[in-house]
């Protein structure tokens, strides 16, 4: 990555100290950096993950599923436990939006580790009986990508699913069809 036909990739050190900023508009456009990033520093990138981690506990519920969307964007192959636990408390939130992130973070994990699989599909399970249309959307997305041929996992949750069609956006409800 270049800006005004310079390198950007000598500032990730001093870029990178940011990530602990309060100001989320920081944090945003810090993440970003780190992603776009991540694949040329990967030691660097991950001295960040542990900053990542606790922005997933985090008051807001904007914080914890950005920082699960960017956790999970990382393409560097040893964080993928670390993905998958950081998905299995996503799915768990209060929050609808974290569980929303932590749906689409599932193709990521599997991407990055496809022995993750077990795990996953117990978390896209759960996700795909959310109450929540938006989340049920992105978790139908997910299983798309991950075991389309799975149809047990869509079986339970099936009449639910199709109740919800009506409210998704256009991408669950494709998804959904």
């Amino acid at each position: 990555m270049t800006y005004r036909a310079q390198p950007t990739l000598p500032y990730f050190p001093a870029v990178i100290k940011n990530i602990a900023s309060p100001s989320l508009e920081v944090k945003k456009l810090v993440y970003i950096y780190l992603l776009h990033h991540a694949e040329q520093a990967p030691e660097e990138a991950l001295l960040s993950i542990n900053t990542i981690q606790k922005a997933l506990s985090d008051q807001n519920p904007q914080v914890r599923a950005l920082a699960l969307r960017v956790m999970s964007g990382i393409r560097v192959p040893v964080i993928h436990q670390i993905v998958s636990i950081g998905i299995k408390r996503g799915c768990a939130d209060m929050s609808p939006y974290v569980r929303k992130a932590a749906a689409f973070a599932i193709p990521k994990c599997y991407r990055l580790e496809p022995s993750t699989l077990p795990q996953l599909l117990e978390y896209l399970s759960k996700l795909l009986g959310d109450k929540q249309y938006y989340v049920a959307g992105a978790a139908v997305s997910a299983f798309l990508e991950v075991c389309p041929d799975r149809i047990d996992l869509i079986h339970p949750h099936y009449r639910s699913l199709i109740r919800k069609l009506v409210d998704m956006d256009e991408w669950g409800q494709l998804a959904t069809l």
